[in-house]
């Protein structure tokens, strides 16, 4: 008896994870970060060798499909690799079945379709997704391929998705644009590392907007625009050290 089809996803940058669905409702979800006590921990080779495979019996059988997730960091430059690392552990049922899906792309499939909705807007916000060139998805606009998705618009229904708008940066950091990267810079001057967004989101319902008399981010059409006076308070964090203590 053929068994059910499975599907595998792996997600191979920040916060790496894999994830298994196997037809018609069993879902089996790992992160990397489980394994090894390491926030946030990102993805690397041999990952699906040394912590994954050992980890979750259901890789052992046949797989129709898999679906890897990459970002604008360089992991993507380890494409090849990771394709023989995929056909070394994996035993594919038929063919050997291997798709990428971009990064923002990522994001919506994750909210809308485990939503109630049948038919929604998503807004994608991210301080950096998928280069241009790495998009997986239909984008009509004529524009420099290393440029950087920062925020992506979508009209959703069932069965059909529809990239609406992208808002798109060339990953400078001496000039910041997108909700996302206001997010991460106003984080980091709060909280030193990486990964501490949710402390922000935690305290945010306690903040006062007007309380260092800073401007509104400027939003025109789908981008968001950060004011100089904005920068410079993210260029001197001291004032904001007590945060750090805690």
């Amino acid at each position: 008896m053929r068994t059910p089809p499975t599907v595998v996803g792996i997600n191979r940058t920040q916060d790496a994870s894999i994830c298994i669905a196997r037809a018609p409702s069993t879902l089996y979800s790992l992160q990397k970060e489980r394994i090894t006590r390491r926030k946030h921990h990102w993805g690397r080779l041999g990952d699906l060798r040394d912590r994954y495979a050992p980890r979750l019996p259901q890789l052992r059988g046949p797989v129709e499909l898999v679906v890897e997730c990459y970002s604008s960091d360089t992991e993507i430059d380890n494409l090849d690799a990771y394709r023989d690392e995929l056909t070394d552990v994996l035993n594919f049922r038929d063919d050997v079945r291997v798709t990428q899906m971009s990064h923002h792309l990522a994001h919506l499939y994750s909210a809308f379709h485990p939503s109630p909705f049948r038919a929604a807007a998503v807004m994608v916000v991210d301080a950096q997704g998928s280069r241009v060139k790495d998009f997986t998805e239909p984008f009509g606009a004529d524009v420099e391929p290393d440029l950087l998705e920062v925020a992506s618009f979508y009209r959703c229904e069932d069965d059909r998705i529809e990239c609406i708008g992208k808002q798109l940066w060339d990953g400078d950091w001496g000039s910041p644009a997108g909700l996302g990267c206001f997010y991460s810079l106003l984080t980091r001057t709060m909280f030193p590392g990486e990964g501490n967004e949710g402390k922000v989101m935690g305290l945010a319902p306690y903040g006062r907007p007007d309380a260092l008399g800073l401007p509104e981010l400027a939003v025109e059409d789908n981008r968001v625009l950060i004011p100089p006076e904005w920068l410079e308070v993210f260029g001197r964090p001291d004032p904001y050290t007590h945060f750090r203590g805690g």
